[in-house]
């Protein structure tokens, strides 16, 4: 991302979100297609687990963008990448230990769901002033 601006950054975190999304999707159709059936209440979470799945990839492509130009681009994206990692492995093991019911669900999303939110602010907080001062400067 060396010599990006900041909607290089969004839009390679949109890609990797969708690219990810796209996959979840791919399965799902496969899955229709070999006869297993989805509830409906599944489906609607899965949309919006994929929502929260693209929106922390921008999130987090623009967080690293940011600190890569203040020198920090690796030790960002090494908290970035455990912090993806988590969320997906903390995701699998409850699933696996309770199954696809409520005690899993509400942990998965409230944990996605929180960490989406933090990063928010965090780009808000961080990025808010350097966006006003110089939106098209390279980063």
């Amino acid at each position: 991302m060396k010599g990006k601006a900041i909607g290089y950054a969004l839009w390679l975190g949109a890609g990797f979100g969708l690219g990810e999304a796209a996959l979840v999707v791919l399965d799902q159709v496969l899955s229709i297609v070999a006869g297993v059936e989805f509830r409906l209440d599944v489906g609607l979470l899965s949309i919006y687990e994929r929502l929260m799945a693209i929106l922390y990839h921008v999130l987090s492509s623009a967080l690293l963008c940011y600190f890569y130009a203040r020198g920090k681009g690796a030790r960002v994206y090494m908290v970035i990448a455990t912090i993806h990692s988590l969320v997906n492995y903390q995701a699998i093991l409850l699933m696996r230990v309770f199954g696809l019911n409520l005690l899993a669900l509400i942990p998965v999303y409230s944990t996605i769901t929180v960490v989406n939110l933090s990063m928010f602010i965090v780009c808000w907080r961080r990025m808010s002033p350097w966006l006003k001062a110089d939106m098209y400067s390279t980063a």
